[in-house]
């Protein structure tokens, strides 16, 4: 299973719904090693495609721009603190 990790603030609005924004996906936020174990990007994760790849898959699943945090779906996860580190596993 391939893993993207980063660190963001949970942002909150007037009524309390909290959201993450997230961030643009490149290379650092990558486990390249479960990358290399996963099929559909062993190929490329040397490849100056990587990046585009990654965003275009994140795209095609609806993961981009701000995400209220009580729609996010299975496959992410939230490790809370000051900065919250935000899993999200292909």
């Amino acid at each position: 299973m391939a893993k993207i990790q980063f660190k963001t603030k949970i942002l909150k609005d007037q009524f309390g719904i909290e959201y993450i924004k997230i961030p643009k996906i490149k290379r650092i936020h990558c486990d390249i090693n479960s990358f290399d174990k996963n099929p559909k990007f062993r190929l490329f994760t040397n490849s100056s495609l990587f990046d585009l790849m990654i965003q275009r898959e994140l795209r095609e699943m609806g993961i981009e721009g701000l995400k209220e945090i009580k729609d996010l779906p299975s496959y992410i996860t939230i490790e809370r603190g000051f900065l919250s580190t935000i899993t999200i596993n292909l």
